[in-house]
């Protein structure tokens, strides 16, 4: 009974984040940047989902019971919860600078007027 609500915990603790993450992460990135931000933060969560897998296959050899791989998956979850609330202020909310005064970006030719 413990394993499943573990279970329950780790499922919900997991696939929730995944989605709230696809849809937020975007408003921390200026457009420059946006699509490779997202990119990285898609990829950050493959290498977890390849990740897991393999550790706790590693540790059910070494004789950990699932119910403990359960709460031991727990931990990086909680650590997650607690960066992502220390987020700052989403990008998206700040009003976007004037893009005539911005000086020209390196390997970029300056726009004649």
């Amino acid at each position: 009974a413990g394993a499943l609500f573990a279970a329950f915990l780790v499922g919900f603790g997991s696939n929730a984040p995944i989605a709230g993450m696809l849809a937020i992460s975007p408003t921390y990135y200026t457009s420059e940047v946006r699509g490779t931000a997202l990119g990285l933060v898609i990829g950050m969560g493959r290498v977890g989902a390849i990740a897991s897998p393999i550790i706790a296959g590693a540790l059910m050899d070494g004789g950990w019971a699932p119910a403990n791989l359960y709460f031991l998956f727990i931990i990086p979850m909680l650590i997650g919860a607690v960066v992502i609330s220390m987020l700052g202020k989403p990008v998206l909310n700040v009003p976007a600078a004037d893009p005539d005064a911005a000086a020209p970006r390196e390997g970029r030719p300056a726009e004649v007027k």
